[in-house]
């Protein structure tokens, strides 16, 4: 017997296009040139492949993903669970909001795994926080 129930799709609700290349940046061990070139789509910069700034690579280019307003708060380098467990960590925060002590409201955080060697994660991990940003989380 096989079962044929679609999942039913509620019309009203839009895929957010932040999304994907939000959980494809967290899943990624290195620069991704297709990825470079949708969020430059994303992001409104895109003029041609070869055009489309190496966010994945480059902290220069990671850095102009962050929207006005906010500032690199930190950009860290830790071992969660052992040798091979590295992550970057990289948290903005949003200086045009309010801010109360104990409150994180304004501030977004990307994690990205480092292969070994990589010297690519700080990139990631700024790209995913100004994407979250952009996106409102």
């Amino acid at each position: 017997m096989t079962n044929n129930h679609i999942p039913r799709v509620d019309d009203d609700r839009k895929p957010d296009p932040m999304t994907d290349p939000i959980k494809r940046l967290e899943a990624a061990s290195g620069p991704d040139r297709e990825l470079d070139v949708e969020i430059a789509k994303l992001s409104g910069t895109y003029d041609s492949y070869e055009g489309a700034l190496y966010y994945t690579s480059s902290i220069d280019a990671a850095l102009t993903l962050v929207p006005e307003g906010w500032l690199l708060e930190t950009l860290s380098e830790r071992n969660a669970l052992g040798d091979h467990n590295w992550r970057w960590k990289a948290e903005l925060w949003n200086s045009t909001a309010s801010r109360r002590i104990g409150d994180d409201a304004p501030i977004v955080c990307g994690i990205a795994r480092a292969a070994h060697n990589s010297k690519c994660a700080p990139a990631i991990a700024i790209c995913i926080a100004a994407l979250k940003a952009r996106k409102g989380d």
